[in-house]
């Protein structure tokens, strides 16, 4: 896990608040405003997967059949999202929010 600039503890994915996220979010343990210095891997992780949705929910018929797609696509973002911030959340691309 990463390390916040600030308090220098682990940063927790699922515990930070994400008012306005790709902008700025804060650190559970110290409240300081940190900020992304380049949000194009959460962008295009986010485009990929709403694109891969779309044409689960239109073209396979289980997944509208059985109402289970809005289960599948909020779980799939969840696991999606926490394989991506170790790199997302590297010390390297994090910064203090001024």
């Amino acid at each position: 896990m990463s390390i916040c600039p600030n308090c220098t503890k682990n940063i927790k994915p699922f515990s930070l608040s994400f008012s306005v996220f790709p902008l700025y979010f804060k650190c559970a343990d110290c409240n300081v405003r940190l900020k992304l210095v380049s949000s194009k891997l959460f962008w295009i992780t986010f485009l990929l997967y709403l694109l891969l949705i779309v044409v689960l929910l239109t073209y396979i018929p289980f997944f509208t059949e059985y109402n289970i797609g809005v289960i599948v696509a909020i779980t799939g973002w969840f696991a999606v999202y926490y394989k991506i911030t170790p790199t997302l959340f590297n010390k390297d691309n994090l910064e203090l929010y001024r």
